[in-house]
């Protein structure tokens, strides 16, 4: 298959893609982008890379900022350096400013390069290189069978994200701290969705579409839970484990407060009853 113009994906996306799923599709599917420090220490160094165009060392010709392009896989890039030994060997450079990662995002990046300059020029690369800013010196990539098939698999991934426009949910990791897309991103948003406050929403919604119990023996869940400990008000499952209160079964029309001592701290209870009027059943908390 031979793709167009228009369905090129950048090279550069399969390394967001390794890095965050979410990140990508933020900035290649929404079209987001914002900067720090990371960012711009990147650019710096990448830009350094790119002074000059090409030159000779020591016989080898190195060539820099060279557009490369896949029609099969669907790629186009740009690459910081490419080198061309006199014995026929071509080896690309990739910068990055950092020391190496434990994922493979680099290494997938630098090997979706190394395909496309194995399809222009008609070559083979079995080697390319890294080099960190942090560490000032080149790591060695082997552009195996193994790397291959990963990075097809990335880049098939790649390509069904952006075709169906797919942002997968937020998920908040130790690198969040890191991205320049943080404050787009907002990682710990997804607190307020899995955490008390959406477990409380939950149980209320519960209450107000139930019919209520049968009879006044019927057994009912106590549908909305809160803990005072020393004066602070803890919510849902959090404060049933702090309260030392785990099981939030209880019988209809139970006593609205009940005590309990953990240690040297005394728990007050608050549980949601049933009050039933002719037009309409609400939930009523009180403070003991």
């Amino acid at each position: 298959m031979s793709y167009s113009d228009d369905e090129l994906l950048p090279i550069s996306a399969l390394q967001h893609l390794v890095f965050c799923e979410r990140q990508c599709a933020l900035i290649h599917v929404e079209r987001l982008w914002a900067e720090n420090q990371l960012t711009v220490e990147g650019n710096l160094l990448h830009k350094k890379a790119h002074e000059v165009s090409h030159e000779t060392i020591r016989g080898v010709r190195v060539v820099r900022s060279l557009w490369l392009v896949s029609r099969s896989l669907g790629l186009v890039g740009q690459a910081d350096i490419v080198e061309f030994h006199p014995n026929g060997t071509v080896v690309p450079v990739e910068y990055k400013r950092g020391k190496p990662k434990k994922d493979a995002s680099d290494r997938i990046q630098l090997c979706a390069q190394s395909l496309c300059l194995e399809e222009q020029l008609g070559v083979s690369i079995e080697t390319a290189d890294l080099f960190y800013g942090q560490k000032k010196r080149r790591t060695a990539v082997a552009i195996d069978t193994a790397l291959r098939e990963e990075t097809f698999a990335k880049i098939k991934r790649l390509r069904q994200m952006i075709q169906f426009a797919e942002t997968p949910p937020v998920v908040r990791m130790p690198k969040c701290d890191k991205c320049s897309l943080i404050e787009l991103c907002l990682p710990d948003g997804n607190r307020f969705r899995t955490g008390a406050a959406s477990w409380n929403e939950r149980q209320y919604a519960a209450v107000l579409n139930s019919d209520g119990p049968e009879t006044d023996d019927s057994p009912s869940v106590c549908v909305a839970s809160m803990t005072v400990v020393f004066g602070r008000v803890l919510h849902g499952t959090r404060g049933l484990k702090q309260a030392g209160r785990i099981n939030a079964v209880h019988q209809r029309r139970s006593r609205p407060s009940r005590d309990a001592w953990i240690g040297k701290e005394k728990v007050s209870r608050l549980n949601a009853e049933w009050l039933t009027t002719d037009a309409q059943r609400v939930v009523d908390f009180g403070f003991s």
